[in-house]
C-alpha cells in the first residue's frame, strides 16, 4: 500500500502546482507557444498560460497495476477534464476502472465511466459534485503561494525537454531528510512529475486543440450529488 499512498500524494502535487505553479517559466526553444494573448491570460489569473491543449502521459505501473491518464483542457483551464484508467491485477482480483474528473469553473465534479472487477460489473452512475472556490482562491492568491513555496522548499532546477517542450523543471522537498520531488511544467501545464518510485511524464502535447464540449460534462443519465463546499 506504500507505493498507493505516493500515488495518491503525487497526483495531489501534480493538481496543486498546476494551479499555483512558477508563474514567469522559461520559454525554451517554444517561442510560438509564448503569445500576448497566452502571456495576458497567466496575469488575469487564468489557469494555463495555454488556451486549450490534451497532454498525454506514459503509462504508469505500481502494484500490478497500470495507469494511463489524459488531461484535457480549454478556456486557459477554466474548463479542464483528466480522464484516468486502471487496471490490472491484485492479490488475484482483476480490476479495470475509467474516472472522469472535472473542473468547471467553481466546481470539481468526479465520476466512473468504468468500474469492472473480476469480471463484474460494479458501476455506478453518480457524479459528486463539490464547490471549490475557496480552496482554488487560496491557491492563486500570490502571497500564498510564495508562503507554500517557502513550506515545501520550493526550487527551480533550470529547463527540461519533455515531449518536445522545454519547461521549468522544479523541485520540492519530500518528508524527512534530503528527499525531493522533481516537476517540468510550461506555462502551468503539468509535463513531469517524478517522485522517485513514481513518475508521471507527458508523451505528447497538442497546443491549441479543439475539445469536444462533452467532455466537459456529465453524462445525462448519470444523478449528481452535490457535496459541501472544500476550503
Amino acid at each position: 500500500m506504500r507505493k498507493l499512498s505516493y500515488l495518491v500524494l503525487f497526483t495531489l502535487i501534480t493538481l496543486l502546482f498546476a494551479c499555483s505553479g512558477s508563474k514567469n517559466e522559461s520559454t525554451g526553444n517554444n517561442d510560438s507557444l509564448a503569445t500576448t494573448e497566452s502571456t495576458e491570460a497567466m496575469t488575469q489569473g487564468q489557469r494555463y498560460g495555454i488556451k486549450s491543449g490534451i497532454v498525454y502521459y506514459e503509462p504508469m505501473d505500481f502494484m500490478g497495476m497500470k495507469s494511463t491518464q489524459v488531461l484535457y483542457f480549454d478556456d486557459y483551464g477554466k474548463k479542464e477534464c483528466r480522464e484516468t484508467i486502471i487496471e490490472g491485477d491484485i492479490m488475484g482480483m482483476k480490476t479495470k476502472k475509467r474516472t472522469v474528473s472535472i473542473l468547471d469553473g467553481d466546481y470539481s465534479i468526479n465520476f466512473d465511466l468504468e468500474n469492472i472487477t473480476n469480471n463484474k460489473d460494479e458501476l455506478k452512475k453518480e457524479a459528486t459534485k463539490v464547490n471549490i472556490k475557496s480552496a482554488m482562491a487560496n491557491m492563486d492568491l500570490s502571497a500564498l503561494t510564495e508562503e507554500m513555496k517557502k513550506q515545501m522548499d520550493y526550487k527551480e532546477e533550470g529547463t527540461e525537454v519533455v515531449a518536445g517542450i522545454t519547461g521549468t523543471k522544479y523541485s520540492i522537498k519530500f518528508g524527512s531528510g534530503d528527499k525531493r520531488i522533481y516537476g517540468v511544467m510550461y506555462k502551468n501545464v503539468p509535463l513531469k512529475a517524478d517522485m522517485g518510485e513514481i513518475k508521471m511524464v507527458a508523451s505528447k502535447v497538442e497546443e491549441n486543440a479543439s475539445i469536444p464540449a462533452d467532455k466537459f460534462t456529465v453524462p445525462s443519465d448519470y444523478k449528481i450529488i452535490e457535496q459541501k463546499q472544500m476550503q
